[in-house]
């Protein structure tokens, strides 16, 4: 199962098309894209592929974020991790193939009404 993470400043895009990735592990990422996105706006999110061992919420947050497994816990647990728009607070949770997975790190620094959102999406 992979996992295609996007990294995104206050947006969120509309859902990647399928794709096809190797069963090693890879992690690849694109330079940021200043194409024009669906709403006009240009992309503000990197694009990355990360191949993930487990289907555990705890483990699929933890590979992609970066994040230590304290501080993935202490996310999860704080209602700060959305799965399909819906709070999760159950670390054993099995995420499944199409779900959306956000991470809310915080209130913008530039504007305290938007938030940074990290968006994970299972492919």
């Amino acid at each position: 199962m992979s996992l295609k993470a996007a990294s995104h400043l206050a947006s969120f895009p509309s859902r990647y098309g399928s794709r096809v990735f190797s069963r090693a592990l890879q992690t690849t990422s694109q330079a940021w894209n200043k194409e024009l996105g669906d709403d006009g706006l240009p992309k503000d999110y990197k694009l990355k592929t990360i191949k993930a061992g487990s289907r555990r919420l705890d483990t699929f947050v933890n590979r992609a974020s970066g994040k230590s497994s304290s501080q993935v816990e202490k996310l999860i647990l704080g209602g700060r991790v959305r799965v399909n728009e819906e709070p999760h607070t159950k670390k054993s949770y099995n995420v499944q193939k199409d779900d959306c997975i956000d991470v809310w790190i915080g209130p913008c620094q530039d504007n305290k009404n938007l938030a940074d959102v990290e968006r994970f999406e299972v492919c």
